[in-house]
């Protein structure tokens, strides 16, 4: 199916859902392809990492960091983007995060200079 096999490198798409979403997206208008497209585009232009966590964010500084009232001494180190948004939104922590981009793997070839391990240090 055309547009599958690249759906399908999407993280938790698998061939069977990655062919779902290209019916879906033919059955669809130009008008609805089109600003799809757009707005992944825009996204990947736009959406820059936050200078000082390292999350995804559309300004230098993302909500999180640019907010006053979080607790400036306790920062909670994450693995991914992802990970902030669970623990914001459980309410658990009030503080500042930082965001590696990834877990330790030598086998992988992933050491501390793969990850923002060097900032967090610094901060």
């Amino acid at each position: 199916m055309l547009g599958a096999e690249e759906l399908s490198k999407l993280p938790g798409i698998g061939e069977k859902t990655a062919t779902r979403l290209s019916y879906f997206i033919l059955k669809q208008s130009p008008d609805y392809a089109r600003s799809l497209s757009e707005a992944i585009v825009a996204a990947k232009q736009k959406i820059v990492l936050c200078s000082q966590c390292y999350t995804f964010s559309d300004s230098e500084l993302c909500r999180t960091c640019s907010n006053t009232e979080r607790d400036r001494a306790s920062i909670c180190v994450v693995e991914s983007t992802s990970d902030v948004m669970s623990i914001d939104q459980a309410g658990v922590h009030k503080g500042l995060y930082h965001v590696l981009h990834g877990a330790l793997s030598p086998l992988d070839g992933i050491g501390p200079e793969e990850l923002k391990i060097r900032e967090l240090m610094t901060r």
